[in-house]
């Protein structure tokens, strides 16, 4: 599966994406002064005045319940320092410095509802760490080994209480390894990050058009027609859920039926609706073969098929997919013609739950709860089967309504390449719910016709009062544009930040009654808008705002937690690394801490720095490979200069920039500049984060800072000319190391300017040329784009503003 929903399309808007950060608000106990680096944040922490020193051999009395595994991560804690630790049995005699009791026995293999929190005292007297549960240990540990801080076997802990548990149940990572192959070490690396932000599932999406990835040995084709080698062998699971139980986290698989089921096809063509197809898809998108739900042989095939992969992976839960059913051949095929007939069935949907209902009563004989993909929710759906949500907020809602569990992926999808900040931002069960209205709040419906070119775009705005602004969203098909603060003086709508998706809108309208003319700007582009208001908060006309409405604040009880998706068109096993981490670990403490303790977006990201260093040690290849393939694409271990002009880059996002940009299949080496690039990298990052700094306190701290990156950046297309000359591969870029030169040397000589206490004439940078060459730059070529040219513009514009 992957997500589809695109909205409407208007090719010359512009690709900036600028996100509204939340506003901080502190956790109880909480001194940010302190600097812990702790990721997730815990429930509870009362932060005391000193620190224990550990600089000798550590004795731990253990109390394990019976389980080795806490005794393998208190091991894995201490290989990462140089300190000597010695468990003892018996307290009698011993000066203990570390007590860790954990209850009983977690299951071997973790189930949904294990308990899973513990409390954490350090003191002068020792370190205590207590859990009802192994797995509750475990997570304290994890914990435990963050606060410990030190080198060269001098290491101190902070005197420190902690009482913690997860928000959510379900922490959950889907990774595809259909698209693209992802073996079996780089599962076994990332179960171990997983377990570093206290993940607790691992969704392994498993068959799809382009193959199907499990051996079978029931059904051989499967891996040897349908897989084209890259499979794992049943062996291969077994040590993939063995090493994530050994780390408290749950494996499900995910089979997709009976849509996007082409390999399988492939394989055991007498289970397909009309003509079987005779290859596998290496293409992307959703394709028509599909399977016959008319059939006996369909749901005795896929009987012994669940009874095999359900030996395989022990978790009481079986994702079946369900999504993007294509029903041509349904409808095309009069054999379920006849059967809708006959079964009084009127809808191809109808069909799908007829299906459905079979394969749920396939896994009831297997002691299995079904997930679905949300295109499964019906008003009849048995309650008990979970449903996943990915389509958006409206399918968010239908499913909170539902009654039934529910793990949330909308919003959450990774591999949109969007920023950590971006993903934190929203809540798993209020999504971006500090843009809801009040009850009591004045709002309007308006319909808006964006004229460019002589053709018209037609789109929805909401407005509503918000204190002393407004706030809202424009709304493209099925996608909502956020915005905040917008003002109306002398009736004139103003919005200047509209940027949820790859757009930055700003609208100047002019109100008349009902009716709004005006115009939508972005970078080199202006359209004439015209408007008309369809409901309001005053006649009430017939509108309601679903999506929208505020829940009770302790969320709805069938909200099971969040499960992050990296869906693997463009990512392969190289870049898998780079495309997860660090952004993962936002992820991952949305779904582990309170949610008030997830606000202040500055500070994940200065715990996030230090979670990144920490995946380093545990050997995610985040930072290592990207730097491997500029060397390759360089030819040459000297990548200083190519390194620093990358730093300045990021991915395009989205799938509709990425399909149009960068079209590839199942054979493309995704060895380019774009898979070098890495989303939200630091250095662009703290270059943004540093102006916005300097324009509102302006320091000669972050003069300095900017300045020192403005030239690294303008001097590595000079570096960089051998290196365009002698790699094809990097001379679809050189034209973007010029811009990226140009602009900040503008945005260089506009900086000194501003920074001066007598001011020149600016009129040199605010002209039609620099606006044109800003355009440009934000442009993106070979689906990378410069990702710091919204803040070097903010530097530009103050500096004319003020001349103005």
């Amino acid at each position: 599966m992957s997500y589809r929903h695109f909205g409407l399309h208007i090719p010359l808007f512009g690709v900036v994406i600028l996100f509204c950060f939340l506003n901080s608000q502190a956790v109880a106990g909480f001194q940010p002064e302190q600097k812990l680096n702790l990721m997730p944040w815990p429930k509870e922490i009362i932060l005391g005045d000193g620190s224990r020193q550990f600089n000798h051999e550590v004795m731990i009395y253990l109390d394990t319940g019976g389980d080795h595994r806490v005794e393998t991560a208190l091991e894995h804690l201490f290989a990462r320092t140089l300190l000597a630790y010695r468990v003892v049995s018996d307290k009698a005699g011993q000066s203990i410095d570390m007590t860790v009791r954990c209850g009983k026995k977690s299951p071997r293999y973790p189930k949904i509802y294990d308990e899973e929190s513990y409390s954490l005292k350090i003191d002068r007297d020792a370190v205590h760490l207590e859990a009802s549960t192994s797995i509750g240990c475990i997570r304290g540990l994890t914990t435990l080994g963050q606060l410990l801080v030190g080198k060269a076997g001098n290491y101190s802990l902070p005197f420190i209480q902690i009482k913690d548990q997860p928000r959510f149940t379900w922490r959950g990572l889907l990774i595809d390894v259909v698209r693209h192959w992802i073996p079996k070490d780089v599962i076994l690396r990332n179960l171990d990050a997983m377990a570093e932000v206290k993940m607790n599932v691992l969704h392994l999406h498993l068959s799809d058009d382009q193959g199907f990835r499990v051996e079978s040995k029931k059904f051989p084709r499967l891996h040897e027609v349908a897989s084209e080698g890259n499979y794992y062998t049943q062996k291969d699971i077994t040590e993939i859920v063995e090493h994530a139980a050994s780390l408290g986290i749950r494996v499900v698989p995910e089979f997709d039926i009976p849509g996007h089921t082409t390999a399988l096809l492939v394989a055991y063509p007498e289970l397909a609706s009309g003509a079987a197809p005779e290859e596998i898809e290496r293409e992307w998108g959703t394709f028509k073969p599909v399977m016959d739900p008319t059939n006996p042989e369909t749901y005795a095939f896929l009987d012994d098929l669940i009874g095999e992969m359900t030996s395989l992976f022990p978790d009481d839960f079986f994702h079946i997919g369900g999504d993007e059913v294509l029903a041509d051949q349904w409808m095309q095929t009069p054999e379920i013609s006849l059967f809708m007939a006959a079964n009084d069935i009127k809808t191809t949907k109808g069909v799908q739950t007829y299906f459905n209902k079979k394969i749920f009563g396939i896994l009831d004989t297997y002691k299995r709860t079904a997930i679905g993909w949300n295109e499964v929710l019906s008003p009849d759906l048995p309650k008990q089967v979970v449903v996943q949500l990915w389509e958006g907020e409206a399918a968010v809602n239908n499913g909170l309504r539902s009654g039934n569990p529910l793990i949330r992926s909308h919003g959450y999808y990774l591999d949109h390449l969007l920023s950590a900040g971006a993903h934190y931002s929203i809540d798993p069960v209020y999504g971006q719910k500090d843009f809801a209205p009040a009850p009591s709040s004045k709002w309007g419906k308006w319909d808006l016709d964006i004229i460019q070119k002589g053709q018209k775009y037609t789109v929805q705005m909401l407005l509503y009062e918000n204190e002393d602004s407004y706030h809202g969203y424009i709304e493209m098909g099925s996608v909502k544009i956020r915005f905040r603060n917008a003002h109306i003086k002398n009736n004139i709508l103003e919005i200047r930040d509209v940027a949820e998706i790859p757009l930055r809108l700003q609208f100047f309208l002019n109100i008349d009654n009902d009716n709004l003319t005006g115009k939508v700007r972005t970078r080199g582009f202006e359209a004439e808008v015209t408007g008309r208001l369809v409901a309001d908060s005053k006649n009430n006309k017939s509108f309601s705002l679903e999506g929208d409405e505020l829940l009770p604040e302790a969320g709805p009880p069938n909200m099971l937690g969040l499960e992050a998706c990296m869906w693997t068109e463009w990512v392969s096993a190289k870049t898998l690394d780079s495309r997860l981490w660090p952004r993962l670990a936002a992820i991952a403490e949305k779904a582990w801490s309170p949610r008030e303790a997830t606000q202040d977006t500055a500070d994940m990201y200065r715990r996030l720095n230090f979670i990144d260093q920490r995946l380093v040690g545990l050997g995610i290849q985040h930072h290592s490979y990207p730097l491997e393939l500029l060397s390759k694409l360089a030819g040459s271990a000297d990548i200083i200069s190519l390194e620093k002009f990358v730093s300045a880059l990021e991915t395009v996002k989205y799938y509709t920039s990425l399909k149009k940009m960068r079209p590839t299949n199942m054979m493309t080496p995704l060895e380019m500049i774009a898979d070098a690039a890495v989303p939200d990298g630091r250095v662009a990052r703290s270059f943004n984060r540093s102006v916005d700094s300097y324009l509102t306190d302006p320091s000669p701290e972050l003069f300095a800072a900017i300045r020192s990156q403005l030239q690294k950046w303008q001097q590595s297309y000079s570096k960089l000319q051998q290196l365009f000359e002698a790699s094809a591969e990097l001379r679809e870029v050189r034209d973007l190391a010029l811009i990226l030169s140009d602009v900040s040397s503008i945005t260089l000589a506009a900086l000194d300017e501003l920074h001066k206490v007598n001011r020149g004439d600016s009129h040199e940078y605010c002209n039609l040329e620099t606006r044109q060459l800003m355009v440009k730059a934000m442009t993106p070529v070979a689906a990378v784009q410069i990702a710091s040219v919204p803040a070097m513009e903010k530097l530009v514009s103050r500096i004319c503003s003020s001349a103005r």
